[in-house]
């Protein structure tokens, strides 16, 4: 007769389900964890809105990012985007160039429409040849609003207050 479980109950939702519904978790007795893993990941979703799961993941991204593995995993996605966005990739060269000759100011002497210290040129015409420079500065913040679907009133503003 074999000693190995065969079923256990998950202590979050009460059912009793086979052992292969719970992660492995080698300092426990019987080798699984004590939650199943939809309890588990229903948890981690919850877990990752608050403002200290939202801090934890940033902390482990980073982490995990000066890992050999994790400088593979950025250079490579980072590759790709630059594969598939190359008229981005030669607006942003552009705008470092002439930051570098003195054509445009650095952005750590700018100020963001809102108040905050800008932290981003924002190029809010396009990303062609002809408007490679016409870029605002903007803050973190504001930058990720103005992308985001959600805030297309905003993307409007700053693009009717730089307006030539």
């Amino acid at each position: 007769m074999s000693d190995q479980i065969i079923s256990k109950r998950c202590y979050k939702c009460k059912q009793v389900k086979p052992t292969s519904e719970f992660s492995k978790e080698s300092s426990r007795k019987d080798g699984s964890q004590t939650a199943c893993k939809r309890c588990k990941s229903m948890y981690h979703k919850e877990y990752r809105v608050t403002d200290k799961g939202k801090q934890k993941h940033r902390e482990g991204s980073k982490k995990y990012q000066k890992t050999k593995k994790g400088k593979q995993t950025c250079n490579k996605a980072m590759k790709k985007w630059d594969d598939l966005n190359p008229s981005k990739v030669k607006a942003k060269n552009a705008v470092n160039y002439a930051v570098q000759i003195g054509k445009i100011p650095h952005i750590s002497t700018q100020i963001c429409k809102c108040g905050n210290q800008a932290n981003h040129w924002h190029h809010h015409k396009s990303y062609e040849p002809e408007c490679r420079l016409d870029v605002v500065p903007v803050c973190r913040v504001c930058h990720r609003k103005i992308h985001s679907n959600n805030h297309c009133v905003l993307h409007h503003e700053i693009h009717a207050a730089f307006a030539n």
